[in-house]
């Protein structure tokens, strides 16, 4: 995996940092936020992955992820562009996750990955 960040950095370095933000980002999220692993696969409806929509579109010139939030109460912690955009990050890449893990326990209990539990 080194070699995909080493020829990542060497082709793009403002990508190598913008990963690297969405990681800090996350890591920020588990140990501050508390987002652990049980937290995140507790949201099995898609909600990581839709909030991390909103929080990009928040990002955009109209800022219309606020606007469309599906939650009312909702703890939204609007920043920044970039600062929106590295949550968002983050947030696709604990849903990305979470459907690994889900995707995991479907084949140890003798699942396709693809089958529906």
């Amino acid at each position: 995996m080194s070699a995909i960040f080493d020829e990542l950095a060497r082709l793009d370095p403002a990508s190598m940092s913008a990963i690297t933000a969405i990681a800090a980002e996350r890591l920020r999220q588990i140990q501050d936020e508390r987002c652990t692993i049980e937290h995140d696969d507790s949201h099995d409806m898609g909600e990581l992955a839709t909030a991390g929509a909103l929080y990009a579109l928040n990002a955009g010139p109209t800022g219309f992820g606020r606007v469309i939030c599906p939650w009312p109460d909702y703890d939204w912690k609007l920043g920044p562009p970039p600062k929106d955009l590295r949550r968002a990050g983050a947030l696709v890449v604990a849903e990305m996750a979470r459907r690994n893990r889900a995707a995991l326990d479907r084949l140890a209990d003798g699942h396709d990955i693809g089958e529906t539990p």
